[in-house]
């Protein structure tokens, strides 16, 4: 098994139902569990992805900007949906 020991957090502020409060968007690590398999990178997001979840990609670049790709659409559907999401002012939707 590869693994790459990266672990990438930003921190961020939810707004729901009129509550204010912190969380972190955390990407990595990544994986490849046997050569030719391909590879994961986690992802998880406090107050909207309640479990890890593991994002594929055919090498460790494109797991990371698939699980990237994953983060910024499941905040943008939390910020439109269910509350409000920023990371450095309003409207920025976490920065991704």
């Amino acid at each position: 098994m590869k693994i790459i020991e990266v672990q990438l957090q930003r921190k961020l502020v939810f707004e729901l139902d009129g509550k204010i409060s912190q969380g972190t968007v955390t990407l990595g690590p990544l994986a490849q569990e046997a050569p030719g398999k391909p590879w994961t990178c986690e992802c998880h997001i406090s107050k909207v992805v309640e479990k890890t979840r593991r994002i594929y990609g055919e090498d460790e670049l494109h797991a990371f900007a698939n699980g990237l790709a994953f983060c910024r659409d499941a905040l943008r559907d939390f910020d439109v949906h269910n509350g409000r999401v920023w990371w450095l002012e309003h409207g920025d939707q976490g920065g991704l």
